[in-house]
């Protein structure tokens, strides 16, 4: 039996759900927030210099104190460049799959780096940015490439796979 031949009642949608972009942008920011705070806590976790000075609460709490300094931050400061990089991709639709994962993997190792360095120079006696910006990248940087590549896939399965 033919798709032209079946009841329009019994025909399954091409797309089951569509989400526009703004309730996108905030399912993947929280997907990319819970993935922040349990890498951080697995690394915390497994790292045997803190056993006997942490709990696993303590942990947790830490992971969630560095999510605020950082993440968080990031995400709302990315909405301007991810506006930009959305209306690229709708002017030229060719850019491919992995065109969101990239822009959001690089747009969050950026902005999460400096803000990150910040912060270390902030609490600590003052280093030079550079200096911090170097540290911020070696401690943090496979996170922050890894939560904007969850941020692009999960923005761009939401608006144009499912």
């Amino acid at each position: 039996m033919d798709s032209d031949q079946v009841p329009e009642k019994l025909q399954l949608p091409k797309k089951i759900w569509r989400c526009n972009g703004v309730a996108a942008y905030l399912i993947a920011f929280l997907a990319t927030s819970v993935f922040f705070v349990i890498w951080n806590f697995i690394v915390l976790s497994f790292n045997h210099r803190y056993d006997g000075v942490f709990s696993e609460w303590d942990r947790l709490e830490l992971a969630v104190v560095v999510y605020f300094g950082t993440i968080f931050s990031g995400l709302i400061i990315l909405s301007l460049p991810w506006s930009i990089a959305v209306r690229v991709y709708r002017k030229n639709p060719s850019c491919g799959i992995a065109y969101f994962p990239f822009v959001g993997s690089l747009t969050m190792l950026i902005l999460c780096s400096a803000l990150y360095a910040r912060a270390i120079q902030t609490f600590s006696l003052a280093p030079p940015y550079f200096e911090c910006l170097v540290s911020a990248i070696q401690k943090q940087g496979a996170c922050f490439i890894c939560s904007g590549i969850v941020f692009g896939l999960t923005y761009q399965g939401l608006t144009e796979f499912i």
